[in-house]
């Protein structure tokens, strides 16, 4: 008969770990599916208008804007605790593809439009975090 040995180490549960990854998850792919159609459509206004007016210089942000607050707010209710550090929390795994996706497009050229996304992408999560906990959607 076999003896059974007992471990002092705990079994890892990896669908634990995923359940708790999986909002993070579904909370950036809304965030960064909101800005790519955002800026699509964007991108189509501009050129089919022939504007080379300064306000659609500023619609990018508030595109990242609006995938950072949807995802603060996807993340909160699936997560709970504090609003606004789960807000900023899930706004950082955004932020990153929203990086990687900018280099990639830009060729990798860093400039001080590329830094302006890291507080607006903050802020954005920020709100939506705390929205999220105070509201009963």
């Amino acid at each position: 008969m076999p003896v059974k040995i007992k471990s002092k180490y705990k079994k890892v549960n990896e669908n634990k770990i995923y359940n708790k990854i999986k909002p993070y998850l579904k909370g950036v792919f809304i965030g960064d599916l909101l800005f790519i159609v955002g800026v699509i459509i964007c991108g189509l206004i501009l050129y089919k208008s022939d504007s080379t007016s300064s306000f659609f210089y500023y619609i990018p942000y508030v595109f990242m804007f609006l995938g950072a607050f949807f995802c603060g707010i996807s993340v909160q209710k699936g997560v709970g605790g504090r609003g606004f550090l789960i807000g900023i929390l899930s706004s950082l795994p955004y932020l990153t593809t929203i990086i990687l996706f900018v280099c990639v497009f830009l060729r990798f050229n860093v400039s001080v439009n590329l830094l302006i996304t890291i507080p607006v992408c903050l802020l954005g999560g920020f709100i939506g975090g705390i929205i999220a906990v105070n509201s009963r959607i």
